[in-house]
């Protein structure tokens, strides 16, 4: 079990994973981690949350030695994992299967054993998580009307 730190910390990963590899400008995390007034050690207190995340998911990593996962990606960061490492990736390749009807209805039914309540509920009260949210279920909806046909 990685330990990914507090709620903060965790957003910022799950902002990352959310992205989808794409690069995510600090000020961006800044504004969404703290809607509204963020605190004036927001961009000191993004960068550590980032460096505490790079140990966790790359435990072996010398110090100095450039991340590969969480990497910086100017702007901001971004996240560089396999789409087979992030259940939420999989479950978006796996709904949308195409194919002979054998093939769908295993996939979709990889994609929906994948799900394990509302997608994202720990940060529900950040407007970004509600929107990922809301795509998610909209999947799992079409998941589960497709395996259905």
């Amino acid at each position: 079990m990685i330990d990914l730190g507090g709620q903060r910390q965790m957003a910022v990963l799950a902002r990352l994973l959310v992205a989808g590899g794409r690069a995510v400008p600090v000020s961006m995390l800044i504004d969404e981690l703290w809607p509204g007034e963020p605190p004036a050690q927001a961009l000191s207190t993004v960068q550590g949350y980032v460096s505490r995340l790079r140990r966790a998911l790359e435990p072996g990593r010398a110090p100095r030695e450039e991340a590969e996962v969480l990497v910086s990606a100017p702007p901001g960061y971004a996240l560089r994992a396999d789409a087979q490492q992030v259940d939420a990736w999989r479950f978006e390749d796996a709904v949308k299967t195409e194919g002979d009807p054998a093939t769908v209805w295993n996939r979709l039914g990889e994609a929906l054993a994948l799900w394990r309540g509302p997608a994202l509920a720990e940060f529900s009260d950040l407007p970004w998580a509600m929107t990922e949210a809301g795509r998610l279920e909209e999947l799992r909806l079409i998941a589960v009307e497709r395996r259905a046909d």
